[in-house]
């Protein structure tokens, strides 16, 4: 059933078994994975309406006070679907890799295995309308490279998830979605910690309720979720889950960097590194470099026709290059300046896993929403392992491109130089819009928010589902793990209860 909040407010003291706010990817799947169970109400909470709206988006501004960020409310999306409704439908597993890599730099790993979240892959292919697919379809090394093999991405129609589930959850006994509800703060009991209500508020504020739930789960994304832990504060001042002040700490996002251009001899030979297929390290790789998990493309840029009128520039700029003579010697192979006819211009791009930094986090600002809560405040910084990563594998990519003869390249000096500032917010510096880390998955409270099973510490009835779980995100875009992971916590709250 669909309500409005006027019609939420018709009933008396509302209690359910669950109540879920967010209705993006891990919300929307949550409640419709607990509401297979016979008997159980879900309440499912979206603060937004069923289509975009200025007076619901500008709840999601904020502030930025260290690295250029996009406009927070920008980056995410307030409405029935959330931020499926403008998403890219880019689809990867996190490699075994991702999970089980040892303590790096005073990170812990996931406390859990990837075959513990991989055994709902087939479920969450089906919600994202993917045939069911993984890691290990092209793992062959490919030649001239240290270390290096190709992945291709899954593409998904780009299930808004709004648009898909509204008339099944709007003919469901067992759901009643509210629009234009706010969550505004969630009250535990002092004695136990134990969630006993959460306070909702329409659109304009003027209008409030207390609902109560035996489970209490918060799906609102990587940079909301701490903010709703940290507002919540009239009897924990410090927040929910925040007793070793680790709730909005460890922001993360993908940086996609264009770190350089590269000319190709043989158009069909480059086509097999674009097209959404990646080409990703082997963990020795990165063990030995220390590095953090990246993937690579090769986009073409132009068509022949354009790419031939800018040939010769390249050529004399690429052979003049210090660079090209310094790669030149590394690998003994002189094909700088060789002859190209007919070649695919393009770009390189690089998409890396980011180093989860203690100082970079989801904060509250100073300023107020119309609720009377803080808005956010985000503080992101590179992390010296995130420079180090993007240099080494920009190289490793060049003596790929040098010792296979696939053509020339030209990295950008700010990435092979650690000495330069990176570009900050232009054409050479993307983000991913992925928000990862800031309630952290632990094994226990000194290292994290939530537990294993994605229960934030010290309340026994609070969930938490998101990429903001991740310990570590790899570099795939992370919308089909956040569906495994809310599928594999459906099954949780049923096991815990």
């Amino acid at each position: 059933m669909i309500l409005s909040f006027a019609e939420l407010l018709n009933q008396n003291q509302p209690s359910y078994d669950y109540c879920v706010v967010g209705t993006g990817p891990a919300g929307t799947t949550l409640a419709l994975a607990l509401s297979g169970d016979s008997g159980k109400r879900v309440l499912l909470v979206e603060g937004g309406r069923e289509d975009f709206d200025d007076q619901s988006q500008e709840l999601y501004t904020g502030s930025s006070s260290g690295r250029e960020y996009a406009d927070l409310d920008a980056t995410r999306l307030r409405q029935l679907g959330g931020s499926s409704n403008h998403w890219s439908g880019y689809c990867l597993p996190l490699s075994d890799h991702d999970y089980d890599r040892d303590e790096l730099d005073g990170i812990d790993p996931w406390p859990i295995s990837s075959d513990q979240i991989r055994r709902y892959s087939r479920q969450a292919s089906d919600i994202l309308e993917l045939p069911v697919f993984g890691r290990d379809s092209d793992k062959s090394i490919l030649p001239g490279s240290d270390g290096l093999f190709r992945v291709a991405f899954g593409g998904s129609s780009r299930v808004n998830f709004g648009e898909k589930y509204k008339d099944k959850i709007g003919s469901s006994k067992n759901i009643d979605l509210v629009l234009g509800a706010n969550l505004v703060e969630l009250f535990p009991a002092p004695e136990t910690g134990r969630i006993v209500s959460a306070e909702l508020a329409s659109l304009d504020g003027r209008l409030r309720i207390r609902v109560s739930a035996e489970v209490f789960s918060i799906c609102l994304g990587g940079i909301e979720n701490p903010r709703m832990l940290l507002n919540s504060n009239s009897v924990i001042e410090n927040g929910l889950g925040n007793e070793r002040d680790l709730v909005g700490r460890y922001f993360a996002d993908h940086l996609h960097l264009e770190f350089g251009w590269y000319v190709a001899f043989d158009p069909d030979r480059i086509s097999g590194l674009s097209n959404g297929k990646f080409i990703e390290p082997v963990p020795l790789l990165l063990e030995n470099g220390s590095l953090l998990n990246f993937g690579w493309e090769a986009e073409p840029a132009f068509p022949h026709n354009v790419a031939d009128h800018i040939v010769a520039d390249f050529k004399e700029i690429a052979c003049a290059s210090s660079i090209f003579r310094d790669l030149t010697r590394l690998t003994g192979r002189d094909i700088f300046c060789r002859r190209i006819k007919r070649p695919t211009v393009g770009r390189l791009r690089l998409v890396a896993e980011c180093m989860p930094d203690f100082e970079s986090r989801v904060s509250l600002g100073t300023q107020l929403d119309r609720f009377g809560k803080r808005k956010v405040d985000l503080h992101w910084k590179i992390h010296e392992a995130d420079r180090h990563t993007y240099n080494h594998a920009a190289v490793s990519i060049a003596q790929f491109f040098i010792r296979n003869n696939l053509g020339r390249i030209k990295v950008e000096p700010w990435v092979l130089d650690l000495s330069m500032d990176w570009p900050g917010r232009t054409t050479h510096e993307l983000y991913g819009h992925h928000h990862i880390g800031t309630t952290k998955m632990g094994s226990s409270p000194s290292n994290g928010v939530v537990d294993m099973s994605c229960r934030v510490f010290g309340h026994d009835n609070l969930f938490v589902c998101g990429s903001s779980t991740f310990p570590r995100g790899g570099y795939a875009n992370p919308t089909y793990t956040i569906v495994e992971l809310a599928l594999y916590l459906a099954d949780e709250i049923k096991r815990l209860q």
